[in-house]
């Protein structure tokens, strides 16, 4: 328990679930900013507009899926080993 009564299991939760959200905005703006920068317009952010060319919402969706989804297993393995250093065992190991 910390100073709060925080149960290790709970922080734990808290840190992987606060770094995920941080992690997948970081990165998915950062593929917005390569986008514009490479396209030299905005993303499809909707694949419903008649305007998408169904080639690019194709291209935007696989990049932001595969960004988000190794950035995710990065920032895992990061505060998984961090919190190994600093706090000992992760709860699920105890």
């Amino acid at each position: 328990m910390s100073a709060l009564g925080i149960s290790r299991d709970t922080q734990y939760k808290i840190l992987d679930k606060l770094t995920t959200i941080g992690v997948a905005v970081g990165t998915r703006s950062l593929l917005k900013m390569g986008w514009q920068s490479f396209e030299k317009s905005n993303p499809p952010e909707n694949p419903t507009d008649p305007d998408v060319i169904w080639k690019d919402a194709f291209i935007w969706g696989a990049a932001v899926g595969l960004g988000v989804g190794l950035s995710k297993v990065l920032m895992k393995i990061i505060l998984d080993e961090s919190w190994q250093k600093y706090m000992g065992p992760k709860p699920d190991d105890e």
